[in-house]
Parts: C-alpha cells; structure tokens; sequence
C-alpha cells in the first residue's frame, strides 16, 4: 500500500462535481493534454475552452491501483477504478459519458468549492471546508471472479495456450519486459476501457 499523503487539492465550480475515476469523466483531449502533459501526476489542473472559460479537476491515485474501493458518506457507492486514479471534475468538463456519470462515479450537484486529500489509503473528499464523503482504497480489492461452468472444462485445457503452445504465460523478467515493450504499454498510454 502507498503509505502517503497527497493534497488536499481544491477546485472551485458553479454547477457541481463528478467524484470517481477520471478517466470515465473527462474528454481523451484534457485526460491526455493536461493531466497526461504533466506526468499525470496527483494534484489540481485547469483546463481552458476556446472562449477563455476556465474549469479545474484534481485527482489522486489509489493506494492499489485500479478495483472496486468501498465509501463512506456517498450512499454506500462502491467505486469501480480503472485508471488507478480518483478525482473530483467539474461538471462543466465531465463530459465523455454525461449520461453515465452517476454510474461510474458520484455526481454532486452544489455549486461551491471542493477537495480532494490522499491520506494512508483513505481518500477525502470535502465541499466547502466539511467532509462530504471517504472513499477507502486502502484495502487491497478483491480479484474480480469469472462464472464458471463445469461444462466449459473440456473446451480448454490449463496447459495450453489459445495457440496450442505451452508456453502461455510471462515466467520471468525479460519474458515480461518484452511483451511490455512490444506493446508499447507505460502508464501514459493506459486508458480506462468499457
């Protein structure tokens, strides 16, 4: 577990915030540009339209990364992670999925100004000055379990390979370093898919 403190970041809105994982929330063009330009580092970030109109998001990372982090004070959302990241947007820019806010993150609807705080695993998010809600990364999520169905068992065999190959998994270093590398895969080029 990543035992820091990060933040508090604030930002000022006039409609509201989304509160989850940003990559659900914002456009490819600010998640690359802004957030990605500056290392996608923690911390808060403005973004600028075409008309000189300013809006702000700040994000911190999980304590494990990506996985289902349970809350406190959200009506007991549990957040789905992708990106290894929560953050709070202004409604203004939360514009990838509108219609699916609510359900992959939080919207609040009240104008003022909001934090975020990363603190032992614990994410802390409060609107003006008093805590609205906690969201506890801190736990290691539980491994996502596939169905399973005794009848399938024959249609695969554990030994081999899609390809038929035994050889189907990354046993040491350089087996992985090369897949990494051949995939091109850092972490500014790894994106929250659904």
């Amino acid at each position: 577990m990543r035992e820091t403190k990060e933040g508090p970041y604030e930002i000022s809105v006039e409609k509201g915030i989304y509160v989850g994982d940003i990559c659900y929330a914002l456009s490819d063009d600010i998640y690359d540009r802004i957030w990605g330009g500056n290392g996608y580092d923690n911390g808060m970030y403005t973004s600028t339209d075409e008309n000189g109109n300013k809006s702000q998001f700040a994000v911190v990372d999980t304590a494990y990364g990506d996985g289902d982090y349970n809350s406190d004070g959200f009506g007991g959302k549990s957040f789905g992670v992708d990106a290894g990241n929560i953050g709070i947007v202004d409604l203004k820019i939360a514009t990838k999925n509108p219609e699916d806010l609510d359900d992959d993150g939080y919207v609040i609807n009240d104008p003022g100004k909001y934090s975020i705080e990363y603190d032992n695993g614990t994410v802390t998010i409060k609107h003006n000055g008093e805590v609205y809600g906690t969201i506890l990364t801190g736990e290691e999520p539980e491994d996502e379990v596939d169905e399973y169905d005794d009848d399938d068992e024959d249609e695969y065999n554990d030994d081999e390979d899609f390809d038929g190959s035994e050889d189907n998994d990354f046993s040491d270093e350089d087996d992985l370093s090369w897949f990494l590398n051949k995939k091109e895969i850092n972490k500014g080029t790894i994106r929250c898919l659904f």
